[in-house]
């Protein structure tokens, strides 16, 4: 590896930027930006700087608030600004090659990975389409429609990517940073039924409704890691296939992200093997035939 400027590897040092990548600094930070990691004091206000520039590194991830009342900021980190910066300049973002967004999102893959602890690391919860509108229905705080960060970091997959939806609203949020778009409960709907169509999986968690692919999304790549299928992320239902009623259109095949579904062309029927089901149900929702429907998924044997 080529030795670090002496800057850049400050600038490493202190905003944790991974060093593998150091030489992309000059294109995530200007001059401005630069001295601003190399000299910040721990805490400031936008009146110690020239005027909209620390509400512009707000907006890009590179500060936070510290004291959001009293309008006091604090340097951020190059992880948490990340997912900010890819979402709010993804023309931007799109500009780097396949080689360099790839290090940059195994990079933080690997940091997000890292930060699950314990059997159930988080609240995240697989919901059929149905279930993900009720949810929808039993909140009343505002909705804001994200770009899904995942989907942005990763971005290969040709899915949608304006398919979030978060009620939080506050500071260090994505609605505060500008981001985000507000929505009617029904716009999120029907955002959320054309997510189903186009294939994506619903999850849900105090924070609001992802819907998801398996490609680029960091709860799935993980739970593959972690192996925690059927435990998180949670998931109380399976599918169960009526090979009676299966008319062979191979719909399921085609839209299931974790190849449950085998299409047998010779007798125009389905096979499913139920080990990979995650139990999101987008094969159900677009079943011509009714064979197919959601169960509860049985209890893993205690050893």
């Amino acid at each position: 590896m080529r030795a670090l400027s002496e800057e850049k590897e400050k600038i490493c040092g202190r905003f944790d930027f991974p060093e593998n990548a150091a030489y992309l600094i000059d294109f995530f930070f200007d001059d401005r930006q630069r001295d601003l990691i190399l000299h910040a004091p721990d805490t400031f206000t936008e009146a110690d700087y020239e005027p909209g520039f620390v509400r512009q590194c707000y907006r890009d991830g590179l500060v936070s608030y510290a004291d959001y009342d009293r309008g006091i900021f604090q340097l951020s980190n190059f992880y948490n600004m990340f997912d900010v910066f890819v979402c709010a300049h993804q023309d931007r973002y799109n500009q780097l090659t396949r080689h360099e967004k790839g290090t940059l999102d195994t990079w933080y893959f690997d940091r997000y990975y890292d930060s699950l602890k314990g059997e159930v690391p988080t609240p995240d919860r697989i919901l059929s389409l149905e279930d993900t509108l009720r949810f929808v229905d039993a909140h009343e705080e505002t909705i804001y429609l994200n770009p899904c960060d995942c989907r942005s970091l990763t971005g290969d997959c040709g899915h949608s990517r304006s398919t979030c939806l978060s009620y939080r609203g506050g500071p260090n949020s994505f609605a505060d940073r500008g981001i985000s778009k507000t929505l009617t409960k029904e716009e999120a709907k029907e955002m959320i039924i054309a997510a189903d169509r186009e294939g994506l999986m619903h999850t849900v968690n105090p924070s609001g409704v992802c819907n998801c692919c398996s490609d680029c999304c960091y709860l799935f790549r993980s739970q593959k890691r972690r192996d925690s299928l059927g435990v998180w992320p949670a998931t109380e239902t399976i599918i169960k296939l009526d090979a009676d009623k299966c008319v062979g259109c191979g719909k399921c095949a085609r839209r299931c992200h974790f190849s449950v579904f085998t299409l047998n062309r010779e007798i125009q029927k389905v096979s499913a093997d139920v080990s990979t089901c995650v139990g999101c149900g987008i094969c159900q929702t677009q079943c011509p035939s009714g064979a197919l429907t959601l169960v509860p998924r049985p209890e893993k044997a205690v050893s």
